[in-house]
């Protein structure tokens, strides 16, 4: 079943469904821009790993890699020496009570485009996640990583499509300031040109633009078309269903005035929400 909107979706963005969106739409960009890509670069799907202590971003963190995964995996079976036996769990303390404090994972698929033989990274593609827009190890790790990728000269695109949470992209905030309304944009940065950025700004009206992707200064930009990939990951995700309850309340963030009249009309025209009676495909 098409989308319900001529663009993003605004209900996917506080959804449970946004990891299961923002893997399948990372996976549907790496394969639109790999046939693009003229010899010698090849484009990879990576995954960046945190490790979340629920301590509001305060505390310590951890970055990980996914082969580093592996191997825990495989040691988390610790014997003692000698007998074989596994310890299951932690020891009784002698004093005081065992408390609870589990440790959960984020995880964020990105492209990265290679030249080679060498490998050399020449360019990092990131869809943003509400986790890196709000306070915490997430955001932590992303600022971290834009930060060394700028210092080290790398072609950066960002893809923001959450119109809430903190700015994130990495041009100043006050740049954006004298931009007309926008709810998405898409943050380019050149290491041909390190003293700007290109913003590309829509409203949730609007389709997705063409994504521009920048290689080595010499070579041409690989041009892949967003809409498709959008709408391909909604129809394979049978989205509709997921967001069947959700399309009955309210996005989060609210849109207001037309564009929350829109928004609606846009699913009573798709079957979906309060004054639709949801299909069945």
């Amino acid at each position: 079943m098409p989308a319900p909107f001529p663009g993003m979706d605004p209900y996917l963005e506080n959804s449970p469904i946004w990891s299961d969106f923002h893997h399948r739409f990372i996976t549907y960009l790496c394969d639109a821009i790999q046939p693009e890509l003229p010899a010698p670069y090849v484009a990879t799907i990576e995954l960046r790993i945190v490790l979340d202590r629920g301590d509001g971003g305060n505390g310590r963190r951890h970055e990980r890699l996914p082969d580093l995964e592996v191997l825990r995996s495989r040691s988390t079976d610790f014997s003692t020496q000698g007998t074989g036996a596994a310890l299951l769990a932690p020891p009784e303390p002698e004093f005081g009570v065992w408390v609870e404090h589990p440790i959960s994972e984020i995880r964020e698929a990105y492209v990265s485009v290679y030249r080679l033989p060498d490998r050399d990274l020449i360019t990092s593609i990131e869809l943003l996640s509400p986790a890196n827009k709000t306070s915490g190890p997430a955001r932590s790790a992303y600022l971290r990583k834009q930060r060394h990728l700028l210092d080290g000269s790398v072609n950066l695109v960002e893809l923001d499509f959450l119109r809430g949470g903190r700015h994130t992209v990495a041009v100043p905030a006050e740049r954006l300031s004298e931009l007309l309304l926008f709810h998405y944009l898409i943050c380019t940065w050149r290491a041909a040109r390190p003293d700007g950025f290109h913003i590309l700004p829509w409203t949730v009206r609007d389709p997705l633009p063409p994504l521009r992707v920048p290689l080595d200064p010499e070579i041409a930009e690989v041009t892949v078309s967003l809409q498709p990939l959008l709408d391909r990951a909604y129809d394979a995700g049978r989205y509709h269903r997921l967001l069947q309850s959700a399309y009955l309340e309210e996005p989060r963030p609210r849109l207001h005035g037309e564009d929350r009249v829109w928004a609606r009309e846009c699913l009573h025209a798709a079957g979906l929400g309060p004054d639709g009676h949801p299909p069945q495909s």
